[in-house]
């Protein structure tokens, strides 16, 4: 056994076994040990392992610094100064070409849970394309300076906000996971960047105040859908 090989002594961090005086196994800590074991297998997953995380940081630092380098430079002009109502309109125009030009007709896929494909109302695929064409409109809403069409941003932002609850009352719905893993995700998956934009690019985080509505609206929708479940 170990015992013959340390001598009628243990060594330090060495205790006996159960079996027998001569027998003895390293001191560790289970949990330590399981989560250990659990990290191992995570890093050498072919998806969403390490090395997808690793990938995904990286992007995450391109990023960044290309959005410091365009908050830095120098000949820029001020945000103020780029007020170009009829771009705004010019390029709404372009997307809305594009889109039609390449619609198209396809049912929700099966799913995990299997089933025929079918059109959905607010499925995936209606919602993500839903806020696809808000994001445009936010991003040249702000480059733009288009102020006169404030009020229809504040209505798209509280759609976007919706959505944010509406697609978690659905998995609470199906799957009943209320979890800590799922809270931890769900906050760290709308805060991680927002945060690290303010960070890098030394911004207040105000500016990015869609992020605590998203935060709130997640919690208030998981409060709710557990409270009516029970």
């Amino acid at each position: 056994g170990i015992g013959s090989l340390y001598g009628e002594q243990p060594e330090i961090g060495i205790r006996p076994m159960e079996g027998g005086e001569d027998d003895y196994s390293p001191k560790l800590n289970p949990k330590r040990s399981i989560m250990l074991s659990e990290f191992k297998v995570w890093s050498r997953q072919e998806k969403n392992g390490l090395k997808d995380f690793a990938l995904a940081q990286c992007k995450v630092a391109v990023v960044l610094a290309v959005a410091h380098f365009g908050n830095t430079f120098e000949p820029s002009y001020q945000r103020n100064e780029n007020k170009a109502p009829s771009m705004f309109w010019l390029v709404n125009a372009f997307l809305l070409v594009g889109t039609i030009s390449t619609w198209t007709w396809k049912a929700s896929s099966a799913g995990r849970g299997g089933g025929t494909p079918r059109i959905v109302c607010l499925g995936r695929e209606q919602t993500e394309e839903w806020k696809g064409w808000m994001q445009w409109a936010f991003i040249f809403y702000h480059y733009y300076r288009v102020h006169y069409v404030y009020n229809e941003i504040r209505v798209f932002v509280s759609a976007y906000v919706w959505m944010t609850g509406f697609g978690n009352f659905l998995y609470f719905d199906r799957k009943g996971d209320f979890s800590i893993e799922r809270f931890v995700s769900m906050i760290i998956r709308i805060n991680y960047f927002p945060l690290m934009l303010s960070y890098f690019l030394t911004v207040p985080l105000e500016l990015y105040y869609v992020v605590p509505l998203h935060t709130t609206g997640f919690v208030v929708t998981m409060i709710t859908c557990f409270i009516g479940l029970q």
